[in-house]
């Protein structure tokens, strides 16, 4: 499985599942994505989605890939709501250069 058209990505994820620390099992994931991408992607490297959806307890980010260098890495942290970054980057996504670069 892997995404398509890597100029659309704001930046970019490894998620690693927590349960197999510390042996890094994940997977990079391309943000903004679908819903249904990013539970098929965490199922693959073995993280549980629930009715809740996905627990922060599953996985980490254990690296980032930014598109921008302007936009800060600093809001991404090793336990981030994914639904949460995946809004934030479409939100991004939606800027236009002169905007990013403020």
């Amino acid at each position: 499985m892997s995404q398509k058209n890597d100029d659309w990505a704001v930046f970019e994820l490894f998620i690693a599942n927590e349960k197999e620390y510390p042996n890094i099992r994940g997977t990079w994931i391309k943000f903004p994505v679908s819903e249904d991408y990013l539970c098929k992607a965490c199922q693959r490297i073995g993280i549980d989605i629930d009715e809740n959806g996905l627990s922060k307890d599953q996985y980490f980010v254990a690296y980032h890939k930014m598109k921008d260098s302007k936009i800060p890495v600093k809001f991404v942290g090793d336990k981030p709501d994914l639904n949460e970054i995946n809004y934030l980057a479409k939100l991004l996504k939606k800027l236009d250069e002169h905007e990013t670069k403020k």
